[in-house]
């Protein structure tokens, strides 16, 4: 979330081809690399008929394997070695589908021109484990439409293609380079959806929220603009706005779409907040999680105890610290939540239960584990 993304744009104009590896000859990332060793195989089964190679399971998530699942999508893949880095790339094409990952520890995935970072709780949605690049599942399904679930019991995994909702999900792109301030903005901007009005609504609330991200990036830099040339004019420090999305969710007449708005003005590190929007397609409203649940004390109850529960579970593991004043008890009327492909996903933000150093904590409870929270119309997400 925090990373400066502009170096990894450039990149992705200059790199070379060096082969059509097979998976066993990919760059095995250092910093991937420890990841092999906490990871357990999972069957995998693609339109209902066996695939190989497995699936990994690595912290409870789904990681599934590029080159082997994007082929039987019809994606043709290649490998790649940055120009700039030495950053080893693969990249799915598929007709004007094109989609990049990094291999080499950055975290950057790529589709279509827009460059984000993809982070799990476990670390790194990209990895490159026991010589295979590997994808975790929600944004795979996202990138390439299809819907992953894992059945913990028979160990398997079934990915299947999924119709998305028929709109495409653009980028708009803004970049400055100033003397007290650098700015990267990406904003999601919709086309194809048959109702220009509600078309229109969604582009122009989500354009507000990237100009208000700008204004503020601008107003830091004023701000800082005068101490910076008086007190330290030769360091170099400069105010920085990152401002980019994540597309999680874009089936069943529903759009669901992350925002992450980075502030840096100076000091040990800037500040990320995350938002989050559920847009039905059919009339623009925005859900929240009560529009989306049957409205019932015993619902409430039961997410608040299964958060409770993976806190309390990362916590005894030491991957986690929990401030000792005000814990988490509870989600509250209006919860921070995203929707993904396997699952509702509530998420807190930074210093709200954790300090800095954790990051956005996010607890997912499947569709299934969830299925009679939910409202009739929304059962079958």
């Amino acid at each position: 979330m925090k990373k400066n993304l502009s170096i990894f744009l450039a990149a992705l104009l200059a790199f070379f081809c060096v082969s059509s590896l097979p998976a066993s000859a990919q760059s095995s990332g250092a910093a991937q690399s420890s990841g092999a060793a906490q990871s357990s195989g999972a069957d995998m089964l693609f339109n209902g008929s066996a695939l190989n190679p497995q699936a990994l399971i690595v912290g409870g998530e789904v990681y599934l394997p590029v080159r082997s699942l994007c082929g039987a999508l019809g994606y043709e893949v290649n490998w790649f070695v940055s120009i700039l880095n030495g950053d080893s790339q693969v990249t799915a094409q598929k007709e004007r589908r094109v989609v990049t990952l990094s291999l080499s520890g950055s975290g950057t995935m790529n589709i279509d021109g827009h460059s984000f970072y993809a982070s799990t709780n476990s670390g790194d949605a990209i990895r490159d484990l026991s010589g295979r690049a590997y994808l975790e599942s929600n944004y795979f399904d996202a990138a390439f439409s299809t819907k992953t679930v894992y059945d913990s019991k028979s160990g398997k995994v079934s990915v299947q293609s999924v119709a998305e909702n028929p709109v495409k999900v653009g980028t708009v792109a803004l970049k400055k380079q100033e003397r007290y301030l650098d700015m990267n903005i990406q904003y999601p901007l919709l086309s194809g959806l048959s109702n220009s009005s509600v078309q229109s609504s969604i582009n122009d609330f989500l354009e507000k929220a990237a100009l208000a991200a700008e204004s503020e990036g601008e107003q830091n830099a004023k701000e800082n603009a005068d101490w910076i040339s008086k007190e330290a004019p030769d360091s170099g420090i400069k105010c920085a706005t990152n401002f980019n999305f994540i597309l999680r969710y874009n089936r069943n007449g529903l759009l669901c779409l992350t925002l992450t708005d980075y502030q840096f003005t100076g000091g040990a590190h800037g500040s990320t907040v995350m938002s989050s929007y559920t847009f039905d397609l059919s009339t623009g409203k925005t859900l929240s999680l009560g529009d989306l649940t049957v409205s019932s004390g015993d619902s409430l109850s039961y997410l608040n105890s299964g958060i409770r529960a993976e806190i309390d579970k990362r916590v005894a593991a030491g991957a986690l610290y929990e401030f000792e004043d005000g814990k988490f008890k509870s989600l509250g009327n209006n919860p921070a939540y995203y929707l993904s492909s396997s699952g509702i996903v509530f998420y807190f933000q930074q210093y709200e239960y954790f300090p800095y150093a954790a990051g956005i904590q996010e607890f997912s409870f499947a569709y299934p584990d969830v299925k009679n929270l939910l409202e009739p119309a929304y059962q079958n997400l």
